[in-house]
């Protein structure tokens, strides 16, 4: 990394991350449920005040993890073989309002045999009231950031809920 700047590093993460979309198209796999529910809840946002409709869904094939890292900017790809095997489950926790298609927020993994979140991330590897400041952080928006601080909560009730705990 000596020698370059973060804007020239978070290009060439792009690229990589790019070819890496173009080999998962190549390979499809599919995996039966880790067995532990989703969830959804609806809640009013006053900022906006519409309806946000959250749900927590089991990613269950490469194209579905595929998307979710296109669109997260991050690369829960890889997590496809421990899946398939049964190794590991990848959750999206997504929210919509009113008729809206559900985008994705915060991307779960954990190791479903002990009942254990090892890992949750938002778009760019943002994390939930993350302080630090990222170079992407204006890019994706104030109504993203805050949605991304609420999922938070969201992914701690569906938790609770499903007896899971934090690593």
């Amino acid at each position: 990394m000596k020698g370059r700047s973060i804007d020239k590093l978070l290009r060439q993460v792009e690229a990589w991350h790019s070819e890496l979309a173009v080999q998962q198209t190549e390979d499809w796999i599919e995996w039966t449920t880790c067995g532990i529910n989703g969830f959804e809840s609806v809640e009013h946002d006053d900022e906006s005040g519409k309806a946000l409709h959250w749900r927590i869904v089991e990613l269950r094939d490469t194209r579905a993890m595929n998307r979710e890292g296109s669109i997260m900017h991050h690369c829960i790809y890889p997590y496809k073989d421990r899946c398939a095997i049964g190794d590991a489950a990848v959750f999206s926790l997504q929210v919509g309002t009113d008729r809206a298609t559900p985008s994705p927020v915060l991307t779960i993994a954990l190791d479903h045999s002990q009942r254990l979140v090892t890992q949750y991330r938002g778009k760019c590897n943002m994390r939930p009231n993350e302080t630090r400041s990222l170079p992407k952080k204006r890019e994706l928006g104030k109504d993203y950031v805050r949605l991304l601080n609420r999922s938070e909560a969201i992914m701690k009730r569906w938790m609770a809920a499903e007896g899971l705990s934090l690593i």
